[in-house]
């Protein structure tokens, strides 16, 4: 069965904003109920409705067996189903969408939160980027 586009868009379309200062360390917050055992699960980066895109942490539910960078840290306790997204020391290239994927056995089934994460920098004498 298909979604109706209006809805899949609603879906697509509604995410949160967080904002953070370079530098900083920032929580991307996903959470899954554990029914008997934990799911897999990825975060990535230019997500799609099947897949986590450029896959920034994967996890087998009990420990993480892959991440991009030493940034990236899941500090909850994954067992519970707490698989928040710690990124250290942010940059504006960082700034997009990010979703968490939580695998769950069977087609379609996947559990999927997208977010936005914007991050500013804190100089504001910087005019360069300012056109006129």
């Amino acid at each position: 069965s298909f979604l109706p586009s209006f809805l899949l868009s609603f879906l697509l379309l509604h995410k949160d904003t967080l904002t953070a200062k370079v530098g900083q360390t920032i929580l991307l917050p996903c959470t899954y109920v554990v029914k008997s055992e934990p799911v897999h699960m990825c975060w990535g980066r230019q997500c799609n409705l099947l897949s986590c895109g450029q896959v920034v942490l994967r996890t087998d539910g009990q420990k993480v067996t892959y991440k991009k960078e030493k940034r990236y840290q899941l500090e909850g306790d994954q067992r519970r189903g707490n698989v928040s997204l710690t990124i250290e020391n942010v940059a504006e290239a960082d700034s997009g969408e990010y979703c968490c994927r939580i695998e769950f056995p069977g087609p379609l089934n996947d559990q999927k939160t997208s977010m936005n994460l914007v991050v500013k920098s804190d100089e504001h004498g910087d005019c360069s980027h300012e056109i006129g």
